[in-house]
């Protein structure tokens, strides 16, 4: 009988499992080998036995000096916010509590944990970013940074490509086996990136969340889903090699993308040359022979010794 070593769990763990986090696992024994994680769930006691390249488990510790201070503001924003919705339960904690009550524990490798400490720490990405969805040479950039900083921002005005950069970043995220949620105060801006996702055929990745006729709604019209070819495992061999074509594509629309934009740049003062040329030509063309008059006027150096009379 193999000896296994009993993980204790808490609130001071977190469990991924294929890179996802699991709030439901009852045990988590460790194989005496050091190969195998047997993890039964609350839902389902069932015994299931991973690798421990599988299964990641992160430590957790509650806020604490200026982080708990700055989360200590939002528990108190949260609870005014319960309070102007009225019907607080018996418990006094109301939704909004609730939530910020669920981040009081962070790993020190969180996003929640950059923010509250005003850092970012950077990592290298372990398969290339994709670009579906069209791209330039800016949103190359603004996908490269969401995967590689616990926290990224995009930023524009209205019609240069946010979206469109968000479509990348589901995409890039899709490849990785990672979930994506996209959130907003309104269900406006969610509803345009799920219904062009759909219009691009990729429908089927994303569910419309929220609100509970939302969710009922997906289920009821959920049909069944046959992957293709294109949606099956790759192997070891096709990934590196997808991964390395895609390197190098990447390398080469970058080079062309900085060459076009110093093109337009150099258009642009071409551009301005011409311009301020015309304007030369056109102011002194009542003159006639007004430049050749220039070109015949004796120019002296300047000089301190010189006496004017």
């Amino acid at each position: 009988m193999v000896n296994m070593e009993a993980i204790t769990l808490g609130n001071d763990k977190i469990i991924y499992i294929d890179g996802k986090k699991k709030d439901d696992c009852e045990s988590i024994f460790l194989s005496d080998d050091k190969r195998f994680f047997h993890i039964t769930f609350f839902n389902n006691k069932t015994k299931y036995k991973y690798p421990v390249k599988r299964v990641e488990i992160k430590n957790i510790k509650p806020h604490s000096g200026p982080e708990k201070e700055v989360f200590d503001y939002f528990s108190v924003i949260a609870s005014l916010k319960d309070l102007q919705g009225g019907n607080l339960p018996e418990s006094g904690v109301g939704f909004y509590r609730k939530r910020v009550n669920a981040l009081a524990f962070a790993s020190e490798d969180s996003a929640l944990h950059a923010y509250f400490n005003k850092e970012n720490r950077t990592s290298s990405a372990p398969f290339p970013v994709v670009f579906p969805f069209g791209i330039n040479l800016s949103q190359i950039n603004a996908v490269e940074n969401t995967f590689s900083r616990q926290i990224s921002m995009v930023e524009g005005p209205p019609g240069t490509g946010k979206t469109q950069t968000i479509l990348n970043i589901i995409a890039s995220a899709v490849v990785r086996n990672l979930r994506v949620a996209v959130v907003s105060p309104n269900n406006a801006a969610t509803k345009n990136v799920h219904e062009k996702l759909i219009k691009e055929g990729y429908g089927f990745i994303a569910a419309s969340l929220g609100k509970q006729e939302y969710r009922e709604k997906f289920f009821a019209e959920l049909e069944d889903f046959t992957p293709d070819e294109r949606l099956s495992p790759l192997t070891a061999e096709d990934y590196l090699s997808i991964s390395n074509s895609l390197n190098n594509s990447l390398a080469v629309l970058k080079e062309l993308f900085e060459k076009k934009n110093k093109q337009a740049v150099l258009r642009q003062k071409l551009r301005e040359w011409r311009q301020e040329y015309k304007y030369f030509s056109d102011y002194y063309r009542p003159e006639g022979d007004c430049l050749e008059k220039l070109r015949r006027i004796k120019l002296f150096p300047f000089s301190s010794d010189k006496k004017w009379t």
